[in-house]
């Protein structure tokens, strides 16, 4: 036991994962020559004490291995192997040798139970991948910068949308990193092999009649071609923004990684002016990875039966993991000199005055551009002003102001003019002569929240959540965004009479939270942090990543009232308590 732990830590401090094939074949061949010592009897009886003392030694194992180590990835490794071993107890169950178990408990000792695990696994599993079980941290190691504003076409800002029938290609389960080790990304992906036409944005998963492609657990790899305009090479900022990735994503330009992110369901970008070819083509490869353990958010197990040729998700909540680039690509344009980020709060309200006061805060990239002033223009939905004021940027980067004959923002049902929104027009320039720099332009609701122990209130008037925790999925696109799956949703709460709905369990499209608040419909905002059981700091980085994401994104709409930081998580273990 001592020689084998001695193995396994040595892998673990060398970062070799031929340490872990020795280990696996020292346990086999202990096994072997176990099995021929001993003797195998028939005694069909043993299967079940066989089958508990494996489940609560491996309990104790893992425990001890990741005290020990730190390493997740032994907790994945014993998993399996317990649903490995099981499988192997069902198919030669008549087979197992009784000398083993304890004569007294009618158990396995400890010892002679992890033979039996080792060599199980190390029948059925492809250990030269033993990466598709873990992030590749070279990989990962620079996340791609969250998404701060929505695209669009401005006076000064052009976009241009990447959607359309991408190639696509799996990576085989035995072999996931091929990918990487053959370079893919340095050649057009059909030059690699077959590839598949495929669909941006929607899930991979549904798309074909093949249930390999449907089931996957693994790389895929997606690759377009595009030329960004002429215009665009100079005095312009290009960048390449996804509006969702599930779950991993490793972005190539030209063959030059770009960025990385990890986690799903949210936006991330990368400033690309540097990499284009301007005026000729260029190659966009992603890169994607769905496999969910112990390590991310959401959590699942992975385990392959002996004979089979892909694996399986033993998913730890209720509904399917539907993976792919499964929003938009957009590629757009802003001036070097540009408005990087807003945000709009509303400090107070007043009904029966109509009144409200406001505050606006903007961040300009250069920061150490000076001589600029930022002009703010409120327009109500007929285009008439409501307010003007502006930013000194030299002294300030934020303003407040009170707002007379205020429109709110209402819930569905809640007033007659429910889902009222106002433009605010961004306009930067330099204060010298005026020249426009930059513009933005970004809907907002006047609109507060607040509660007490008995009661939640939106603009200070008593609000009962009637509604529903929906999904985002859809038949054969799965996640990916739908337009007229999205109206016809709406549609659907307005003729129900509800006026709110949870994002269960991950946060759904922009598109979808936009149409929230011209439609009424309040949210609840929540991260994929759903049925969480194991709470590694790994997995607290990468939830805090989420949810700050995810506020980034969702903070300037007024359909949004509250954040939900997971569901149905594993409080009750103690590791929970000082995770959350």
């Amino acid at each position: 036991m001592h020689f084998l732990e001695g193995l396994l830590q040595l892998a673990f401090v060398v970062g070799n994962d031929e340490f872990l094939i020795i280990y696996a074949f020292v346990g086999a061949v202990e096994v072997f020559f176990g099995c021929i010592e001993l003797g195998l009897a028939r005694d069909v009886g043993c299967k079940q004490g066989l089958l508990v003392g494996a489940k609560e030694f491996l309990k104790l194992f893992a425990v001890s291995v990741e005290a020990r180590h730190g390493f997740e990835f032994s907790k994945g490794f014993l998993i399996l192997a317990f649903e490995s071993a099981e499988l192997g107890f069902n198919i030669t169950r008549e087979r197992i040798c009784t000398s083993w178990l304890d004569p007294e408990t009618k158990m396995i000792p400890q010892w002679s139970l992890i033979k039996i695990v080792v060599i199980s696994t190390v029948v059925s599993m492809p250990w030269a991948d033993a990466n598709r079980f873990r992030i590749n941290k070279a990989k990962s190691k620079e996340n791609g910068h969250p998404s701060l504003l929505y695209p669009k076409d401005t006076a000064t800002r052009e976009l241009k949308r990447l959607d359309g029938v991408w190639d696509f290609r799996l990576a085989p389960f035995n072999n996931s990193e091929i990918g990487f080790t053959q370079q893919w990304f340095s050649q057009p992906l059909r030059n690699t092999g077959t590839v598949l036409d495929m669909p941006v944005p929607s899930s991979f998963n549904d798309i074909t009649q093949d249930r390999k492609i449907r089931d996957h657990v693994g790389w895929v790899w997606y690759e377009t071609n595009f030329i960004p305009p002429q215009s665009w090479a100079t005095d312009s900022r290009i960048v390449l923004r996804f509006g969702s990735v599930q779950y991993l994503a490793v972005v190539y330009l030209n063959g030059n990684l770009i960025t990385t992110h990890v986690g799903g369901h949210l936006p991330f970008e990368s400033d690309v002016t540097t990499s284009l070819n301007f005026g000729s083509k260029n190659r966009i490869t992603v890169a994607v990875n769905n496999t969910l353990d112990h390590n991310t958010v959401p959590q699942a197990d992975i385990y392959q039966r002996p004979g089979a040729e892909y694996a399986v998700q033993d998913l730890f909540f209720d509904f399917f993991n539907y993976a792919g680039i499964h929003r938009s690509v957009i590629l757009y344009r802003t001036p070097q000199t540009y408005i990087n980020d807003v945000t709009f709060v509303t400090l107070e309200v007043n009904e029966e005055q109509s009144n409200a006061q406001v505050s606006v805060s903007v961040d300009i990239r250069p920061a150490t551009t000076g001589g600029l002033e930022c002009l703010l223009v409120l327009e109500d939905h007929t285009g008439s002003i409501a307010h003007s004021t502006s930013i000194d940027l030299d002294a300030a980067n934020s303003v407040s102001f009170p707002l007379t004959n205020a429109r709110f923002w209402w819930p569905y049902l809640m007033r007659t003019d429910y889902g009222y929104l106002y433009q605010l027009k961004l306009n930067l320039q330099r204060k010298s002569d005026g020249l426009l720099l930059d513009s933005y332009d970004l809907p907002v609701g006047i609109r507060t929240v607040s509660w007490n122990s008995d009661q939640f209130f939106i603009n200070n008037s008593p609000f009962y959540f009637r509604g529903f925790g929906k999904h985002e999925d859809y038949p054969i696109r799965g996640k990916g965004l739908d337009w007229p799956y999205i109206i016809k949703d709406f549609n659907l709460l307005h003729w129900v009479g509800a006026n709110s709905f949870r994002t269960s369990h991950y946060p759904y499209s922009e598109e979808i939270v936009q149409t929230a608040d011209k439609y009424g419909i309040v949210i609840i905002d929540e991260v994929p942090a759903v049925a969480l059981r194991y709470f590694h700091a790994s997995v607290l980085d990468v939830h805090k990543q989420m949810v700050a994401e995810l506020i980034q994104r969702d903070k300037n709409n007024p359909s949004v009232v509250m954040w939900s930081l997971g569901n149905e998580c594993k409080t009750a273990i103690n590791e929970s308590q000082p995770y959350f």
